[in-house]
């Protein structure tokens, strides 16, 4: 046989004459056989050609077998059963989250196996769902291959659509050899009712489980005790089947469940910022009710009580509870006492307001069933007049937000600095001090009590009496009419002196009269002294005199009136 390089001669006494090459000892070709045509040439012993004949060589097809195999989720489902390889027949279930791993023995048609120097750039399995592309894997030479297995694995999405007829594809004449050899003929693992692969390679994704660990008690300690209405938190570490976290953003719907004393199981609604993005955990926080049966309580979560968005759930069963903190009672505080006024006197109302709040800061507000002891659900508010004596013992009532009180200042009151006192909480019954709620319906010692030391408000009293008052008024009456009578006589001495001033006017008027007389006979006098000197003194002198005896006359009269 001669290949297009040269000649290759056999000799084989047994295929001499017309039967031609039948049963001819000839050389196999091998998967690096040059390709092209080659002559085959027959000799007998004496070197003499007797028959040739001319044959092709061409590319082999590379033949790929699947084998898929799934993780043992049927068995245990947990994440630590990851990785262990059984044998998955037709269409069963493979959870969401778990790793099925793909086996491929990839041969050449006289049953070697390719290896990695011959398929050096590796080739892809595509994974469908039906009809859709959901994802590629590649197989890389330099880690896929395993003793004569060309092997890749993969964990199904956590939102990877459920159902049957996911299968495995490779693309017709998708994997090629350093030589030019190809394969396979068709596409593996589609629809195609002629593939050439059976329905072992196909598998039915299911529904995941979400593992979710015990939580860890945060806080309080394991063992300390936390009043009523404060917040325990613990930690929980929840992950899909491939040992990733379940985060926030995957959640739909997360209860946690508080357990106390009593076994009573409280739901602990979560939200997806309940999730710890830097450290990776869920923080439950329980606010324990004002009501918390008193003793041990713990956090855990009941089966299937996480649900992501995708379909997956869990746990598998309730997880065990979380180390036990101790529930005691709440004390209850007082604040902003005040009253209404600074001062008050006899028949006013002093009232008293408050605030009475738990630990939470929540508001303790009138409830509709009552302590054990019914009266002692009220606080008591007690009034000390300024000798420090107990004048009032008041229950306060809920009202529009507020504890209320009232009294009113009685008549014969003390004056001085009173106060409105809660005193700190005494359990002595008959002898109610402060506040006891009604968290515990038959025994009073187990409900919330407040406050530690008194608070108090102070207010004045202003002592009046009655017979001062009426006698003030009389008082008052009297000076009114006294008033009355005095201005009376001033208005009749005004009247008075007006008739007076009448009569002074008309004096002023006749002593103007003779002042004028008086001048009248001046200038007679004066124009007598053109003719006699002495005539002239004499007439002078007489006015005068009589001016004189007039000034006389008015001062008289103005005397008489005044």
């Amino acid at each position: 046989m001669t290949d297009p390089l040269g000649t290759l001669t056999t000799t084989d006494p047994a295929n001499q004459g017309p039967a031609g090459f039948a049963g001819a000892a000839l050389p196999a070709t091998t998967r690096t056989t040059t390709l092209g045509t080659w002559t085959l040439k027959l000799y007998d012993t004496t070197a003499t050609l007797i028959k040739s004949a001319t044959f092709s060589v061409n590319p082999a097809t590379i033949a790929p077998v699947v084998v898929v195999f799934a993780d043992s989720s049927t068995l245990v489902d947990t994440p630590a059963a990851l990785g262990d390889l059984l044998v998955q027949a037709d269409n069963v279930a493979v959870k969401r989250m778990h790793k099925i791993t793909i086996d491929m023995t990839v041969k050449y048609p006289d049953g070697t196996d390719t290896l990695p120097a011959d398929i050096t750039a590796g080739f892809d399995v595509k994974v469908y769902y039906n009809t859709t592309l959901f994802t590629t894997l590649h197989l890389d030479p330099l880690t896929a291959w395993f003793a004569g297995v060309w092997r890749t694995s993969w964990v199904i999405a956590k939102n990877a659509p459920l159902g049957e007829n996911w299968k495995f594809n490779v693309t017709a004449a998708s994997i090629a050899d350093a030589n030019g050899n190809t394969g396979p003929t068709k596409a593996y693992g589609t629809a195609d009712v002629n593939s050439d692969l059976a329905n072992d390679h196909r598998i039915k994704v299911a529904a995941g489980t979400i593992f979710v660990n015990a939580p860890v008690l945060n806080y309080p300690g394991v063992g300390s005790a936390m009043q009523r209405t404060l917040e325990a938190k613990a930690t929980i570490d929840i992950r899909y089947a491939d040992n990733t976290r379940v985060a926030g953003t995957d959640m739909l719907a997360f209860n946690t469940t508080g357990t106390d004393a009593l076994a009573t199981n409280t739901p602990i609604l979560m939200a997806a910022s309940d999730y710890n993005a830097d450290v990776g955990l869920w923080i439950p926080k329980w606010k324990t009710p004002y009501k918390a049966a008193l003793g041990a309580a713990t956090f855990k979560i009941l089966q299937n009580n996480f649900k992501d968005q995708y379909g997956n759930k869990g746990p598998l069963a309730d997880t065990a509870a979380s180390g036990a903190f101790v529930v005691a009672p709440a004390t209850i505080t007082i604040s902003n006492v005040a009253t209404n006024a600074a001062t008050y006197e006899t028949d006013n109302q002093v009232t008293v307001t408050f605030d009475a709040k738990y630990p939470s800061g929540d508001s303790v507000t009138a409830r509709t069933d009552l302590s054990p002891t019914a009266a002692r659900e009220y606080p008591v508010v007690t009034i000390y007049d300024s000798a420090g004596t107990v004048v009032a013992t008041l229950r306060a009532g809920y009202v529009s937000g507020k504890w209320t009180a009232s009294w009113v200042v009685v008549a014969g009151a003390l004056s001085g600095t009173y106060n409105a006192t809660i005193d700190a909480y005494s359990a002595i019954v008959g002898a109610e001090k402060g506040f006891a709620d009604n968290a515990d319906a038959a025994v009073l010692a187990n409900c919330n009590v407040g406050p530690t030391v008194k608070k108090y408000v102070n207010f004045d009293v202003s002592r009046v009496s009655m017979t001062d008052v009426l006698a003030a008024s009389n008082a008052a009456k009297a000076a009114a009419d006294l008033a009355s009578t005095k201005a009376d006589a001033a208005k009749t001495a005004a009247d008075t002196a007006s008739t007076k001033a009448d009569a002074a006017k008309v004096a002023a008027d006749a002593a103007t009269a003779a002042a004028n007389a008086a001048k009248t006979s001046a200038d007679a006098a004066k124009a007598a002294t053109d003719s006699l000197t002495t005539m002239v003194y004499v007439a002078i002198a007489a006015s005068v005199v009589a001016a004189l005896a007039a000034i006389f006359a008015v001062m008289q009269i103005t005397k008489k009136i005044a």
